[in-house]
């Protein structure tokens, strides 16, 4: 594997700067509970799945996998760990019918799932892996403004700065790599 750039390594850190001022209050609570900690090492989990993730799947689609049969394949493993975790942890599973909970699963089928990695997938040879995962920090500030127009939720100034902090985080990468060309 290729090291990571400076400029990478930058943008990241100033990604993580905003995040953390972003969530900064919610945080401060958290960690007040044990539970927070068991949290916090999930966090850090699923970021390294993420990267391996994009890694396999960015070398999967060199070998000229269409992004159908990477995302179809990453959805089996997800699949797999899922019913793994479900069988260890002792969780129950039913199945609910009514509407509303049909209608949100229907949503995260279709749209959160098939359609967004899909779209992911063909981004991800475009941009590259580290421009690619940066979409999941950006993810937190589409659900910060759709949490503000729908739900009330106060957009407080450190929010804007750490939104800031977000994008010029994401403007790094994207200026390193349209440097390169």
């Amino acid at each position: 594997g290729a090291r990571p750039k400076f400029a990478s390594v930058l943008a990241a850190a100033v990604g993580m700067c905003g995040i953390s001022l972003v969530f900064s209050g919610e945080l401060s609570g958290a960690f007040a509970d044990r539970s927070a900690a068991w949290g916090a090492g999930l966090v850090v989990i699923a970021a390294a799945l993420v990267a391996v993730g994009n890694v396999v799947s960015a070398h999967l689609m060199s070998e000229r996998l269409s992004w159908i049969s990477v995302n179809a394949l990453g959805m089996a493993v997800g699949c797999a760990a899922a019913l793994c975790w479900g069988a260890v942890s002792g969780a129950t599973w039913e199945l609910q019918v009514d509407p509303s909970w049909l209608g949100g699963y229907a949503y995260l089928v279709l749209i959160g799932s098939v359609t967004a990695f899909g779209i992911y997938m063909k981004i991800l040879p475009a941009v590259g892996t580290t421009a690619a995962a940066y979409t999941t920090v950006l993810a937190p500030v589409v659900a910060l403004i759709i949490s503000a127009l729908l739900e009330g939720f106060e957009l407080r100034p450190k929010i804007y700065v750490g939104v800031t902090l977000l994008l010029l985080g994401h403007t790094l990468l994207i200026s390193r790599r349209a440097s390169r060309h």
